[in-house]
């Protein structure tokens, strides 16, 4: 008999070692998985806030404002509950929560933002292209529809092309500083040509009204620049005009002075 119970013993033994050492590696196992959760979710924070860092004030329309802001709510809302006895999760769930609110209450974005430079600008419609892949992602994961999706990519696509526009502007700008017209009257003409071939929202009617205007002016400045001077001494003698370019001639200097 005492070997049976010592048999037995051992059986039940191992049994419960077998079971311990499964319960361990389930727990680590859960643990591990519970981690590489985490650290998805505080990266996914860490990446929106960098992003919304990287626009202006008041770039963003309101509603890609609200996605972001809700991604980060959610990814919040995530961690709090995975581990709710760490209070640096509470303290971003409330305040992401208080942003989100914030942006909810303000109206519609009113005239779009310009940005400063080309170089802000190259930035930005990176950090754009990056929105537009997680919304591709998002989609593709059913947490928004393709009718959602085309409207966030619309307010994008009208963002970079106000970005492209802002940069011909620019360059042209530059050009009235330089009291070159010709090449101010190029640069307006690349602007409101990019604005031709998109859907314009009211903004950017605006914005290409004020470029028919400017390339009116230029137009005009840029055939003044190049009208023949009258020769004064040939004038009061009645003879012809001094030498005249011919018509093509400007085509052989640079394009723009």
């Amino acid at each position: 008999m005492t070997s049976v119970y010592i048999i037995s013993a051992v059986i039940v033994l191992l049994i419960a070692t077998v079971c311990y050492a499964f319960f361990v590696q389930t727990v680590n196992k859960k643990r591990e998985q519970q981690e590489r959760i985490v650290s998805k979710l505080e990266q996914r924070i860490k990446n929106f806030r960098y992003l919304l860092s990287g626009f202006p004030e008041g770039y963003l329309p309101k509603d890609l404002s609200l996605l972001v802001h809700r991604q980060l709510v959610d990814a919040a809302q995530q961690l709090s509950s995975l581990k709710p006895k760490e209070k640096r999760y509470i303290d971003e769930l409330a305040s992401f929560t208080q942003e989100l609110s914030e942006v909810q209450r303000k109206p519609p974005r009113g005239k779009p933002v310009r940005l400063e430079s080309a170089q802000q600008g190259k930035e930005v419609k990176q950090y754009l292209t990056e929105l537009n892949q997680f919304i591709q992602r998002l989609n593709k994961r059913g947490r928004v529809s393709g009718k959602e999706m085309d409207a966030y990519q619309a307010s994008i696509r009208s963002l970079v092309l106000g970005i492209s526009v802002d940069g011909y502007v620019a360059q042209a700008k530059e050009a009235e500083l330089e009291k070159k017209p010709r090449m101010a009257l190029h640069y307006y003409t690349l602007a409101r040509n990019l604005m031709s071939k998109e859907k314009l929202n009211a903004d950017h009617k605006e914005l290409r009204g004020e470029l028919d205007r400017m390339i009116i002016k230029y137009t005009e400045l840029a055939s003044e620049e190049h009208a023949p001077a009258a020769n004064p001494e040939a004038n009061q003698d009645g003879t012809d005009w001094g030498s005249v370019p011919g018509e093509d001639s400007w085509k052989k200097k640079a394009i723009y002075d």
